[in-house]
C-alpha cells in the first residue's frame, strides 16, 4: 500500500530500517538470554559427563 504513495527509494529505505530493527531486537534477545543458555549448557554437559544422560548413537540419529 505504501508503494503506491512513496517512491521506490523511500520504500527500500523503510524496508531496510525494518530489517535493521528486527536484527537489533534479535541481538538484544541473544544478549539477554546468554546467561540462561550458558547455565543450561553447563548443566547439560555436566549431566553428560556424570552419566545421567547418554549420547545418542549414530544409528539412532534422525536426519
Amino acid at each position: 500500500m505504501l508503494g503506491t504513495v512513496l517512491s521506490l527509494g523511500d520504500v527500500i529505505g523503510l524496508a531496510d530500517g525494518m530489517l535493521f530493527l528486527c536484527a537489533f531486537i534479535n541481538v538484544l534477545g541473544l544478549y539477554l538470554l546468554f546467561p540462561v543458555v550458558r547455565r543450561e549448557l553447563r548443566n547439560h554437559v555436566a549431566d553428560l559427563r556424570s552419566g545421567r544422560l547418554t549420547p545418542v548413537r549414530e544409528e539412532e540419529k534422525v536426519g
